[in-house]
Formats: C-alpha cells, sequence, structure tokens
C-alpha cells in the first residue's frame, strides 16, 4: 500500500468503519457470478427461460452473458439510455426497482420481448438483479456457502462483508431477493480488488471468466465524455465493469459507485487505486486517473 488516507465521519465509525458500495456492488455481484458459472456449471450463453420467474418478458430472451452487459434490450422501459436512472421503470419515481424482488418487478415486464439479439448498451439496475438472482436460482441453497467461499475462503477478508436484500424472508429467495449494494471495510475492498487481479492473471476458471467477459466487452457509445467519474472516461463494458480507460492500452477493470465510489484494477501493472467517498466532491482526474495512469 503505497497511499492511505482516511477521513472517516461519525456514522462510519459507529459502522465499525463498513462502507458502502453503492453501484461498485454490481461489479462484485459480478465476481459472485463468475464464481458460480465456474463451481455450477452454469452457461453463460444459454438463454435464462429455465427460470419462471422471467416468463413472458424480454429478460428470458437473454442470456447471462447478455444481462451482465447490460445488452437486455430494455433501454426503452429502464435505463439510463433513456432515461435519466438506471432503477427506476420507465422514469417513474413511483415504481422502483431496487426495493422489489425480481418476481415482483417482473409485473412491470409483462408481454416486452427482446427486439435485437445485439441490444444497444444500456446501464440498468434490474439487468444486475436478474443476474445474480438467477445465479442464486441455479446454485440453489448452497448460495450462501458459496458467499463464505468466495469472501473468507478465498479472498480472506479480516471483517464481516454482506450484500443487502430487498427481503430477508426465505420464501422470498426465490423470487429474487437479492440486490447488490454491498458492504466491508476499506481494508477487505483492497484484498477482494487484489484477489481479483490475482484471478485474471491466474490459470483458474475464474481467471477465465474475467477474461472472458473482458474479451466479450461492448462499446457504451457515448456522445460525450465527462472526466468526473470512471464510469463516464471508459469507452466499454463488459460483464458489470468498466472498460477500456481512456488514455491507456492497459487492462483496466473499475468500479464506479454513485457519491464517487471508485475502484480500478490494472490487470496489466498490479496498480489499484480505490476511493471512498460520502459526495463527489474531490479532483477525479487529480486523485484517480493520473494515478492509475502513470
Amino acid at each position: 500500500i503505497v497511499i492511505n488516507k482516511k477521513n472517516y465521519n461519525d456514522v462510519i465509525k459507529k459502522n465499525k468503519n463498513v462502507l458502502r458500495s453503492n453501484s461498485m456492488g454490481k461489479s462484485m455481484i459480478s465476481y459472485v457470478t463468475g464464481h458460480a458459472v465456474c463451481k455450477y456449471g452454469i452457461d453463460l450463453n444459454t438463454k435464462m427461460n429455465d427460470w419462471a420467474v422471467l416468463n413472458n418478458t424480454l429478460y428470458a430472451d437473454n442470456t447471462l452473458s447478455q444481462v451482465l452487459n447490460m445488452t437486455s434490450g430494455d433501454h426503452n422501459y429502464i435505463g439510463e439510455k433513456k432515461f435519466k436512472g438506471d432503477w427506476y421503470f420507465k422514469g417513474d419515481k413511483k415504481k422502483v426497482i431496487n426495493n422489489k424482488t425480481v418476481f415482483d418487478s417482473m409485473q412491470w415486464f409483462q408481454g416486452t420481448k427482446k427486439k435485437k439479439e445485439n441490444s444497444p448498451y444500456n446501464y440498468s439496475a434490474m439487468s444486475t438483479h436478474v443476474a445474480i438472482n438467477y445465479a442464486i436460482h441455479k446454485v440453489g441453497k448452497d448460495y450462501e456457502k458459496l458467499l463464505k467461499e468466495i469472501f473468507t475462503d478465498h479472498v480472506g477478508v479480516k471483517d464481516t462483508v454482506h450484500f443487502m436484500k430487498v427481503s430477508w424472508s426465505p420464501k422470498d429467495v426465490a423470487k429474487g431477493s437479492q440486490r447488490y449494494s454491498f458492504f466491508a471495510t476499506s481494508e477487505d475492498y483492497l484484498r477482494i480488488a487484489k484477489t481479483i487481479y490475482d484471478d485474471y492473471n491466474s490459470d483458474s476458471c475464474i481467471g477465465d471468466y474475467l477474461k472472458t467477459i473482458y474479451d466479450n466487452r461492448v462499446d457504451k457509445k457515448k456522445k460525450k465524455d465527462d472526466t468526473k467519474s470512471v464510469f463516464a472516461y471508459t469507452k466499454q463494458y463488459g460483464g458489470q465493469f468498466h472498460m477500456s480507460l481512456r488514455g491507456t492500452k492497459n487492462v483496466v477493470f473499475a468500479m464506479d459507485g454513485y457519491a464517487g465510489q471508485q475502484i480500478l484494477i490494472d490487470m496489466t501493472s498490479g496498480r489499484i487505486v480505490i476511493v471512498h467517498s460520502i459526495d463527489r466532491h474531490y479532483n477525479w482526474q487529480k486523485i484517480v486517473y493520473k494515478v492509475i495512469k502513470n
């Protein structure tokens, strides 16, 4: 660790220094999904029409790889391509998918069809929820065991880490109650990022998964760049990670979350940059981009 600065407020200190991921958790979801693919033989390229929760919706027309890439073809209903937020159905703030099971959210998508096999990139929290809860459907009752194997045994986290759920009732698991918000200490976020780097550069199934989502990344096709976050300064997206950072040819896997949360992992150089913030008020170009690039 070259630089390590902390300026925690009282709320964070009272919460035992545990930090909320916001949308960086989407990438954590991808990492868990990759382990599920490896251990339980889930096919990334088979349509997810074997999960009844998705019946009669466009998501059943997708493969796991497509929802991970945010190319679900849901851009007329949700997401940032046509609507300002990634978790309101048709931009209606009364129709929030982040506090519902996938089953409940799918009631708004009844009768929808995916119009194009190669749909455009559309940043949508619904795709993330479908991806992880489909993986849980395939894993079954061993899901909690899988999480322990990933974070406790494989990563070796020191403190408690956890994802949020929209419902902690066991009966709602089959409906898709897992969401992407993740909580960990800054040290454990670093342990996870370092393990992802090691995995990518290893001859292992999870390493193959990470290489596969990189090889199958899609173009964001943004009209302009914003220099305030990695979300807006990357050209491509793959498997719930922001990729192809402008100004470098290195392989960079990046996570981005509301209020300035950032994790950038340079798979080529081994450099990792992490920022936890309660407000996006810092100079991103100075403390993130120039550091990861140089």
